[in-house]
């Protein structure tokens, strides 16, 4: 073979590669994005979501609430007869520290939370 029918190839798929929207005009930026088969309009494949695990409401509210001055306590640490007289304890502490009140929506469902994995009688 003579050097020409070598390098033909690949000079070939060296140019496709390049033409294939890798950013600048060179070819030398970024390569393309994945396309997602299947779709029409091909989209890039968003690669960098990460899969979101659905959080409890309760446990949000517990995460935003309590957090700021302990670690959040476990549910069984009380039982569902007490956790209303801890949570309005601890709202007191909030509202003393100037930490404002726990917002109701919030209220009602850090309770639900609490209530539901509470310690049994």
């Amino acid at each position: 073979m003579t050097p020409l029918r070598l390098w033909l190839p690949l000079a070939l798929l060296l140019a496709a590669c390049s033409s294939q929207g890798g950013g600048d005009e060179g070819g030398g930026g970024a390569p393309a994005a994945p396309r997602v088969v299947g779709q029409s309009g091909a989209q890039p494949a968003d690669h960098t979501a990460a899969p979101r695990a659905k959080v409890d409401p309760g446990l949000a509210a517990l995460t935003r609430n309590c957090s700021a001055c302990h670690a959040p306590p476990r549910a069984k640490r009380h039982t569902a007869a007490e956790w209303p007289q801890v949570v309005a304890r601890m709202e007191l502490h909030r509202v003393q520290r100037a930490m404002g009140p726990i917002p109701p929506a919030d209220k009602k469902a850090l309770l639900a939370w609490l209530v539901r994995g509470a310690k049994k009688q």
